[in-house]
């Protein structure tokens, strides 16, 4: 059995967003969210992501009028307007999800990302720093801060990063 299914074709996937949003029936965020995600893989793997960025979109803004205090939804946005080169709405996504109340720690990472697109690598460091602090899966929450570096062409960042928490470690394993 597969964890992960492949994406499916991106016009299957944009037909049934499409569907989605048109639909009578109650859709929950959650399903919204995911779809968002899944238009953006396919497409990702069919080189459309110019065709699908407003669709996904439309469908995470209708996720967060479903539900204001999911993050998810808001980290997908923030996402999406970030791939566009948009980081000032990257920065708005932010600051509206947090005005909805959501806490500002679910967006470390979507932080990191924007400081990244604008140049910022100092910042995107520091934010590194303080997510790993206090995250309980340190680990794994640094991995993935080395990814976010990496992807970024910033891969001097990622292992200054990585050896910071091997320095600050009692577990001889992360040495």
């Amino acid at each position: 059995e597969l964890l992960f299914a492949p994406p499916r074709a991106y016009a299957a996937v944009a037909q049934e967003a499409e569907a989605l949003l048109a639909s009578s029936r109650i859709v929950l965020a959650g399903a919204l969210t995911y779809q968002a995600q899944s238009l953006m893989a396919s497409a990702e793997q069919e080189d459309a992501l110019e065709e699908a960025r407003p669709l996904a979109v439309r469908l995470l803004l209708a996720a967060i009028e479903r539900e204001p205090g999911e993050p998810e939804a808001y980290r997908a946005l923030a996402g999406v307007r970030l791939d566009q080169g948009d980081a000032n709405g990257a920065r708005e996504t932010v600051a509206t999800a947090v005005a909805a109340g959501v806490p500002e720690t679910e967006f470390a990472l979507v932080t990191g990302a924007i400081a990244l697109h604008s140049g910022d690598i100092e910042a995107a460091l520091n934010t590194a720093r303080e997510h790993t602090r206090r995250d309980e899966r340190t680990r794994q929450t640094v991995l993935l801060w080395a990814d976010l570096f990496t992807r970024n062409s910033q891969v001097g960042a990622a292992r200054q990063l990585l050896r910071e928490l091997a320095a600050a470690t009692d577990d001889p394993a992360d040495r």
